[in-house]
Formats: C-alpha cells, structure tokens, sequence
C-alpha cells in the first residue's frame, strides 16, 4: 500500500524494492504491462501536478493514502453495490467471499499454483514471493495443500476428475480412456457447429 510512483519512475528493470511489515527490503519483479500502464496513467495525471512522492492508492474522496483497512471498505462497499445490481437486473444470488485487498495476490497465487499442478515445489515458490514466513501461513490462506500424486486429467467425459499414475501399468485401460474422450470432444464439437445445446 506504500507504493509511490516514485517506484516505478525512471526504471528500467521491471523490479521494484519494497519494505514489508518487518521493515526487511525484498524486490518484487513488476511485469513489463503492468510498468507500461502505471506509466501510462501517470501521464495521464501528471497535469494534476502529483507528486512522484505520492502514494499511488488514495482515496479519491480525500486525496489521502489508502491503508489495507480502508481499502477493504471500499472493496467491501464496491463489492456489495455489484452484487445488488447483479441480484436486481438479473436475479443472481451469487454467495462470494468478501473482496479484500489481498483478493487479487490470492487469484494470482491460486492461478500460478493451478499453472504447476499444485506442486509442492510451486508452493514454495509462491509462498517466497509472497513474503510469507512460512508454508502453513500460504496453505492456510488459500485453503489449499500441495498435491503429491500425479493426475493425468484428460478434462471431459466421465474422466474430468484424472486418472492416477497407476493407472498406466494397464495401457489398453489408458488407450480406451483416450479414445472415449476424444469421441466426447469431437461429439461436443459437432454439436456445438450444428447449434444443439
């Protein structure tokens, strides 16, 4: 929450070194995108005369700082007002957790950790990125574990769930599952070229 455009001005390494909550200096890489448009707001804004000092979070209404308490009422405040429109123009009840401000570090963390399988060694990964001082902290936060086995997941038919490496001692098992999938894909294709739903 500390971040100031002063930390992302005039660099050209993508990387940014920050405090955290006990005051020892990490660096976070940045992705070139997300550089390009903080870049690009700022430009955007600079007429206003900010200052690269600035805090890049603040409140619109009053120009000071956000700190993680108050951006997770606005988040909460912005959250509930989506959800009520959501339920008056389209009738959804959607029963999500409220949106918090480490939201967005939680959906990347889940999203890399579904990239790598949810390896263990993808765990330790982000967990180190995330700052945390222990695996359990992360665990416990994404209300996940590592997985150990490994699943082949051919993700249609009555084999959505994977199979397990055992499974490949019967190769004529594996070959029939394959070919069952691939029938069920192909079938699902046509259906949806022809328009049956």
């Amino acid at each position: 929450m500390s971040i100031n455009w002063g930390h992302i001005l005039g660099k050209d390494d993508f990387v940014w070194e920050l405090n955290i909550d006990d005051k020892t200096e990490i660096s976070r890489y940045v992705s070139e995108m997300s550089r390009d448009y903080l870049i690009k707001l700022f430009d955007l804004i600079e007429a206003e005369g900010i200052d690269v000092n600035e805090s890049i979070y603040i409140n619109s209404k009053t120009g000071k700082p956000l700190n993680t308490s108050s951006l997770n009422r606005e988040l909460k405040r912005f959250s509930e007002m989506f959800l009520k429109m959501l339920k008056e123009k389209h009738e959804w009840n959607l029963n999500l957790k409220p949106l918090k401000s480490n939201a967005f570090q939680i959906a990347w963390a889940l999203k890399m950790l579904y990239r790598y399988h949810y390896s263990k060694k993808a765990f330790i990964a982000v967990s180190k990125f995330m700052g945390h001082k222990s695996l359990k902290y992360t665990t416990d936060l994404l209300e996940i574990e590592p997985i150990e086995d490994i699943i082949f997941n051919f993700h249609t038919g009555n084999y959505s769930q994977g199979i397990r490496m055992d499974a490949l001692e019967h190769p004529k098992e594996v070959a029939r599952i394959v070919l069952t999938t691939i029938e069920d894909e192909y079938a699902g294709f046509k259906s949806s070229m022809r328009g049956d739903y």
